[in-house]
Order: C-alpha cells, then structure tokens, then sequence
C-alpha cells in the first residue's frame, strides 16, 4: 500500500494528498462533513 493517497473533495473541485496514518481523523471529518482542509 502506498504511503499517500488522494481524496476527492465532496465539492468535486479540489484534490489533495495526505498521510493516511496522520491525517485519518481529518479525513473522517471531510468523508462525513463536507469540511476541507489544509
């Protein structure tokens, strides 16, 4: 498994990588709220 993954915003406009392992709270908030993040 790669180390970065990328993530669709739900507003279909921005695509950012992340850490998997650091940023999965973040990633939760953003699957479940909508909300982005930097």
């Amino acid at each position: 498994m790669e180390a970065c993954n990328k993530i669709l915003y739900l507003d279909g406009h921005s695509l950012k990588e992340f850490s998997a392992a650091q940023d999965k709270e973040k990633i939760l908030e953003v699957l479940q709220g909508g909300e982005e993040f930097s």
